[in-house]
């Protein structure tokens, strides 16, 4: 088999599975939405089957859970749980800790009460893990997902939690578990639809996807707009001489600088490879050749350490093309931006070359 085969095999294999990755959160989500509905099903019977004073709370906790479905975001969901909490639970006071990383211990509260009051300020309870027999903690989990921790304790100091309020609590726990899963899967479903899984950074359909968008903008207010395409320097020499991990590791070094030195608007990929794609809206093209040469200083900087070992660093080359100067269409953009590359690897490498202009599109002659 040949490289290149060999190199077509490795990307089929690795779509195969981001497919059925896809798939396998689908099938997750819709049981957790599955589950959910059931549990408001359940809160609704017990509603009924106990006293009335108890019923009619029940009864909003049944209409909360429904409402868990709908909400936005795992913080959205937290706070509505600890709205329930409050109202289900108004001699207690307790915090909802999630972490999206599935980390443990979970240690940001996104969501508390005290009484039947939800605070605006979650950390503001200053919880610690002390040895107070009072506190009653229960992890949140749901699909195998550690999703973080909800914690109750008496708000009178000194006297120990009901059996109501522990069975209340726990089935706060299952809500919160089955809701954020379901937040959780859907956003490493979006996740992995719009990031590279290496290195963190958006993929190229996403950022070619927000340049054509950016370079429609820039057409109708008259905007500049820059794109620079970046390339590390004898990458194959290197990963031939120190392994394929040593060079994985060196791209998600680099990428993690990237991902820190540009402002929220401009967005940054892996295009292929290793090599990477900024698109830098509204920045001139003066602008953008002066931030591509302090990135090439830095990323020239980089180190990575591999088994105790401290590996060389890296240079790259740049190329930049910017709307109005070089092209008016995407692809003519990308292209120009390409062309630059090529001259500033032929020059020797670690240098920023400027584009050439390319001819207008026909529909623009």
């Amino acid at each position: 088999m040949t490289t290149d085969q060999s190199k077509l095999e490795a990307i089929n294999q690795a779509l195969r599975a981001q497919r059925q990755l896809v798939r396998q959160l689908d099938d997750q989500q819709a049981s957790l939405e599955r589950q959910l509905q059931g549990l408001t099903g359940d809160s609704a019977g017990w509603a009924a089957d106990t006293d009335p004073a108890l019923g009619h709370v029940l009864e909003a906790f049944h209409a909360l859970l429904g409402s868990l479905t709908e909400s936005l975001s795992q913080g959205d969901a937290a706070q509505l749980l600890a709205r329930c909490a409050a109202e289900l639970l108004p001699d207690t006071t307790g915090a909802i800790f999630i972490d999206q990383a599935g980390v443990e211990p979970a240690n940001r509260a996104v969501a508390a009460w005290r009484g039947a009051e939800l605070l605006t300020d979650p950390n503001a309870l200053h919880y610690e893990c002390t040895e107070d027999q009072a506190a009653h903690r229960l992890n949140i989990e749901a699909q195998g997902l550690y999703l973080g921790v909800v914690e109750l304790r008496p708000l009178s100091p000194g006297r120990a939690l009901r059996a109501r309020e522990q069975q209340t609590l726990q089935m706060l726990a299952s809500a919160a578990g089955l809701a954020l899963a379901t937040h959780t899967l859907r956003y490493r479903l979006r996740h992995r639809n719009v990031r590279d899984p290496l290195t963190g950074l958006f993929n190229r359909r996403y950022a070619e996807d927000t340049l054509e968008r950016e370079l429609h903008r820039a057409q109708r207010h008259q905007l500049p707009l820059s794109v620079v395409l970046i390339d590390l320097d004898r990458f194959e020499a290197y990963n031939q001489r120190h392994g394929q991990n040593a060079g994985d590791r060196m791209l998600q070094a680099m990428s993690d600088l990237l991902q820190h030195s540009f402002r929220g608007s401009d967005i940054c990929a892996r295009a292929a490879g290793q090599r990477f794609l900024l698109v830098l809206p509204e920045a001139a093209i003066r602008d953008a050749i002066e931030r591509a040469n302090d990135l090439r200083r830095e990323l020239a900087k980089v180190r990575v350490h591999l088994r105790g070992l401290h590996l060389p660093a890296m240079t790259v080359s740049m190329g930049v093309a910017g709307y109005p100067e070089h092209a008016d269409s995407s692809d003519d953009l990308m292209a120009a931006a390409d062309a630059a590359l090529q001259l500033a690897k032929h020059s020797g490498g670690n240098t920023c070359a400027l584009a050439e202009k390319v001819p207008l599109s026909p529909h623009n002659e």
